[in-house]
């Protein structure tokens, strides 16, 4: 009996056992067709929300503020709520804002609304505008019974899951002297009263009143709240932070005496306030580095604090030695508004006294790692786009090649094909960021001694970074998506191409498996028509396939062969590309060496042959 009719009998035995186990996995045969239709990739569908940052600039358009809205890296702000800008989805127009009115002054987003405040409207009583989160519908809220001049209602905002809170720090209380004040409203915005100092007579406003020289002058400056505690800051003198239990009840001011932080007048601790489940940070916009450098005058700083408000310690600016890599200027006034991205891993720092690389006093945001280790502006200020220099491609080297000689030589041969300059480092994408030039915020005063009821000196400019916030927005077609970076193309690529085959097993998996084989097989035509010698191989594969490839097909496993070819001629067909990249990368060299060492060994030939 003949080898081959050895194996094809095998084959066919295979085939009728196949066959008659197909009763018994119908059931199994059919789960499996229906899981495959269950983990085919459902249509795409586009995002209709992102993350954006929305920056407050009260002092743009004569002062009827603004709000601008950025992607997450800084990059395409337009103006978004306010102003006068026709692409604003809410002007000051339909707004009635007026001159001065400094609407932007704060920002808080919550699950259906956008609150922004202009906390100068009405003689500076104050006003909170709602909006959906398309920034459509906007409306004030209602709160003309706790109209009271030049107490700066909006100063600060923040949310919780239940409630709105809202700043007013320069609220007078029955005695008519000024202490600030908590306003705790509904989370929709309604049924709004005084909650902490003003004219509040719970016992935590008389505490206040009588733990500090102080008092309580400033309160609602900023506030931050968690599941634990309510803390919220006073700008007046020194500035202080008032930590509360998260009703609101048992409020003292936050005790310093232990921690490394050393207050001076006119620091503005407390103008801004955020937090994370580890740490408070807090803005000290009027701080100084060094008092013996009038250079360093407000140049503004962090503070962070451990979320229980111990441990405070300068943090960014200030006094401390960290910078991330930013120069600090006289009047920055770093700290001015505070937020955290949604990852965590980033912190906004709103800075309303930067100037530009002109020296245009405008406002800046600025970007930190949570570290502080790396800060950079990314609205306004300092930022400017890099310019990427166009690389210049080297002369050619035909000059340099030496002349022709009668009888070619190894060396002539290779200067007639010179090795191809190595190509210059591909141009890094621009760091992302929208430039001062690029905002349209219109005329703004030129000083404003008087801002808000703070201590803050030399105020001026459009105030860009007043007040900053992260949020989750429906996509708005006038901010141009951030371009993805390279890591996520890279990422995002393998898992397209891996989601093909699954949408169409079948023809996808046929045709990457067809080239290989394909390949092979004309390599093995030309192997056999040089040597000449007939093969068996062939035969024996040719007459199973004949015998077994029917069954094996009603089976279903024709594809899963075809799919597995498929995955082995993806694996070779990836490092066939890692081999050709690394020839393009080490075959000049290694013709370059050859080239030197030939040029050697014909100087030392003739030597060679002279000693012989």
């Amino acid at each position: 009996m003949s080898t081959f009719y050895k194996v094809s009998l095998a084959l066919t035995s295979i085939a009728f056992a196949a066959v008659g186990c197909k009763k018994s996995s119908s059931g199994e045969s059919a789960s499996q067709s229906s899981d495959v239709q269950a983990s085919k990739p459902q249509a795409e569908t586009k995002p209709t929300t992102q993350d954006y940052l929305l920056v407050g600039a009260p002092n743009a358009f004569k002062g009827k503020g603004a709000v601008l809205i950025c992607n997450p890296d800084g990059s395409s702000c337009k103006t978004f709520l306010g102003g006068d800008d026709e692409a604003s989805v809410a002007s000051a127009k339909s707004l009635k804002l007026q001159e001065g009115d400094k609407f932007g002054s704060s920002i808080v987003v919550t699950a259906n609304n956008i609150f922004v405040s202009a906390a100068n409207k009405q003689s500076g009583s104050g006003a909170v505008y709602k909006f959906d989160l398309s920034g459509k519908n906007g409306s004030a809220l209602e709160i003309t019974d706790l109209y009271q001049a030049k107490q700066y209602l909006g100063k600060s905002m923040f949310a919780t899951a239940k409630n709105l809170y809202i700043g007013a720090p320069e609220r007078k209380g029955d005695d008519k002297k000024i202490k600030g004040a908590l306003i705790k409203c509904e989370l929709d915005g309604t049924n709004c009263a005084v909650s902490l100092g003003g004219e509040s007579t719970n016992s935590s406003t008389q505490v206040l009143a009588n733990t500090s020289l102080l008092g309580t002058y400033g309160l609602g400056a900023s506030i931050f709240a968690n599941e634990k505690n309510l803390f919220v800051g006073a700008q007046g003198g020194l500035g202080k932070v008032t930590k509360c239990e998260a009703d609101g009840s048992n409020c003292l001011p936050l005790n310093l005496s232990s921690s490394l932080v050393s207050l001076i007048t006119n620091d503005n601790f407390a103008e801004s306030m955020t937090g994370d489940s580890k740490y408070l940070y807090i803005g000290v916009p009027g701080r100084d580095q060094s008092a013996l450098k009038p250079s360093t005058y407000d140049i503004g700083g962090l503070i962070r604090c451990d979320i229980d408000g111990g441990n405070c310690a300068d943090f960014i600016g200030g006094t401390s030695k960290v910078t991330g890599g930013l120069a600090f200027e006289k009047n920055d006034k770093f700290g001015s508004s505070v937020a955290l991205s949604k990852d965590g891993k980033s912190i906004y720092v709103g800075s309303i006294g930067r100037k530009t690389a002109k020296g245009v006093t405008i406002g800046a945001v600025i970007k930190c790692d949570v570290e502080g280790k790396e800060c950079a502006d990314i609205v306004a200020g300092k930022y400017a786009k890099p310019v990427v220099a166009t690389p210049v491609v080297a002369a050619a080297q035909a000059a340099s090649a030496p002349e022709a000689k009668s009888a070619p030589t190894v060396s002539s041969v290779i200067a007639a094909n010179p090795v191809a300059p190595a190509k210059p480092d591909a141009p890094k994408a621009p760091k992302a960021g929208t430039e001062a030039s690029e905002l349209k915020l219109g005329e703004y005063p030129s000083k404003d001694d008087e801002y808000l009821g703070s201590d803050l000196d030399s105020i001026q400019g459009a105030l860009i970074g007043a007040s900053v916030a992260v949020a989750t927005l429906p996509i708005q077609s006038q901010v141009e998506a951030p371009a993805a970076s390279s890591e996520t193309k890279a990422e995002a690529a393998p898992a397209s191409s891996e989601a093909k085959p699954e949408a169409a097993p079948s023809s996808s998996a046929t045709q990457p498996a067809t080239t290989p084989a394909s390949s092979s097989s004309s390599q093995a035509t030309a192997q056999a028509d040089s040597s000449k010698k007939p093969s068996i191989v062939p035969t024996l594969i040719t007459g199973g396939a004949l015998v077994a490839g029917p069954v094996l097909a009603k089976k279903g496993i024709t594809d899963s062969i075809k799919a597995a070819f498929a995955k082995v001629g993806t694996f070779f067909g990836k490092i066939g590309s890692s081999i050709v990249s690394f020839a393009k990368v080490a075959g000049p060299k290694i013709l370059a060496f050859a080239k030197t060492a030939l040029g050697v060994g014909e100087k030392v030939a003739p030597l060679a042959l002279a000693a012989l």
